[in-house]
């Protein structure tokens, strides 16, 4: 960077101050947070909570998970299960929403409705790995406790 640059770059950086007001303020605490596909834990809004209860229930019918070990591997496999019908859901709401733009020949842009559909591409992929993994290492363990 030349000198000159950096000078240029110092006093831009000066008048830029970031939000004043309170709204200003809520709104930009608010801009990484977009999908919370990556969060820790599952982003469950309040009309959601009975259909997440509901997997949890009948995952938790079918694996049966014994003891803290099993029940953390469980949990993984419940958040990777909810994300991965979240994933499909915002597919398919970006597929309607934007139907031609899909189809056109064009080259997608970074915010184009095609570079969306491939970040979610790319989630759901990373999301199944772990749902197949938890699943696996929660059936070793299972299979490894009846065998003791």
């Amino acid at each position: 960077m030349s000198a000159a640059s950096q000078i240029a770059n110092a006093a831009n950086a000066q008048l830029s101050t970031g939000p004043r007001t309170e709204e200003g303020k809520r709104q930009s605490s608010q801009n990484a947070r977009t999908h919370s596909l990556t969060a820790q834990h599952p982003a469950i809004p309040d009309e959601d909570r009975a259909a997440f209860d509901q997997l949890r229930a009948h995952l938790h019918a079918e694996t049966k998970p014994q003891g803290a070990l099993q029940q953390i591997i469980f949990e993984e496999l419940l958040h990777s299960a909810w994300n991965l019908r979240r994933v499909r859901a915002m597919e398919a709401e970006l597929n309607a929403s934007a139907p031609d733009a899909l189809l056109a020949d064009a080259p997608p842009t970074n915010e184009g409705p095609a570079a969306k559909l491939d970040r979610l591409a790319r989630h759901h992929t990373r999301i199944e790995r772990t749902f197949f993994r938890s699943l696996r290492e929660l059936k070793a363990l299972q299979t490894d406790a009846a065998l003791s």
